[in-house]
């Protein structure tokens, strides 16, 4: 008996949700780890971005997010200033899904 296992590839590039207006994130495969910012505001209504180097596994691809600071008095102006959290992107499951939700 033998079986073969399609490789699963995650689909790049810009993906959002229409249920979240100005949401989304933007996947991009660098060698054998992706890269993904995501994008969202916040309250006050000031553009967020949030990035992370990630690693795929068997269709999914995680990391953890950084949020990064422009600082023009430190020693490399780009500084972390937050790390919000891991996220992780199903490219296997049904179809169906979201992008973003409330906790």
């Amino acid at each position: 008996m033998s079986a073969n296992l399609a490789a699963i590839e995650p689909a790049t590039g810009l993906w959002f949700s229409p249920d979240f207006d100005g949401h989304g994130f933007d996947l991009q495969r660098i060698g054998d780890r992706y890269v993904n910012v995501f994008y969202t505001y916040s309250e006050a209504s000031e553009p967020i971005w949030y990035f992370s180097v990630a690693s795929e596994f068997a269709g999914q691809v995680s990391g953890a997010f950084g949020l990064f600071q422009y600082q023009a008095d430190q020693s490399l102006p780009q500084q972390l200033v937050n790390e919000p959290g891991d996220f992780s992107i199903d490219f296997v499951g049904t179809g169906e899904g979201s992008v973003c939700a409330e906790a």
